[in-house]
């Protein structure tokens, strides 16, 4: 299977993304460790965002008490998840945002 990049525009903004590039940063993302994971949450929300996105994720898997975006900004906030571990964060981000 071949993916091209895909142009998209956002009010007066014209954007374009490759699905291939937006591959690789997810399997970067999927191999940190802990400590690389907490040192890179702001490029880590960037790209949870977009993929979720692009995946027309439901907002009750992202922004609700148990989304990965609310449980990601629990983590930069340096609050801790009432609900979740960061193990349990990481697999959520692992198979929310599989491409």
């Amino acid at each position: 299977m071949e993916y091209v990049a895909l142009d998209y525009e956002n009010r007066e903004h014209r954007f374009s993304y490759s699905y291939r590039a937006l591959k690789e940063e997810y399997n970067i993302i999927d191999s940190y460790s802990d400590e690389e994971f907490l040192a890179n949450l702001a490029d880590i929300l960037h790209t949870t965002i977009f993929i979720c996105w692009i995946k027309e994720i439901p907002n009750e898997m992202t922004l609700s008490d148990y989304g990965i975006l609310h449980e990601i900004s629990h983590i930069m906030a340096k609050v801790e998840s009432p609900y979740n571990s960061l193990d349990t964060i990481r697999k959520m981000w692992h198979d929310i945002c599989r491409l």
